[in-house]
């Protein structure tokens, strides 16, 4: 159950990193899961930092250049409580 919901909380990232992207800076910061790092917002941290607002980011987290394991670069408390909070907020049980 844990790998399952490890993997949806990566494809609501995906998703949640595309509608921003095509929000055209038009949305409530409130309706997404984030978290605070090295002064950057993260809202998909299955990529770095510096990779959160490069074009099409969504579809790279195969791409090794930006694409992290987000337990390792951002820590397993906060990747824990972003997954939580991302799956609870989309109702998933």
């Amino acid at each position: 159950m844990v790998q399952s919901h490890i993997s949806r909380a990566e494809e609501l990232a995906i998703r949640q990193l595309d509608e921003l992207h095509h929000s055209n800076g038009y949305y409530n910061p409130a309706d997404y899961v984030s978290f605070k790092f090295k002064k950057e917002t993260i809202y998909d941290p299955w990529l770095k930092e510096d990779s959160q607002g490069v074009p099409f980011a969504w579809q790279l987290h195969d791409n090794q250049d930006i694409a992290v394991d987000p337990f390792e670069y951002y820590g397993k408390i906060k990747t824990a409580r972003f997954i939580e909070d991302i799956i609870m907020k989309h109702g998933i049980m």
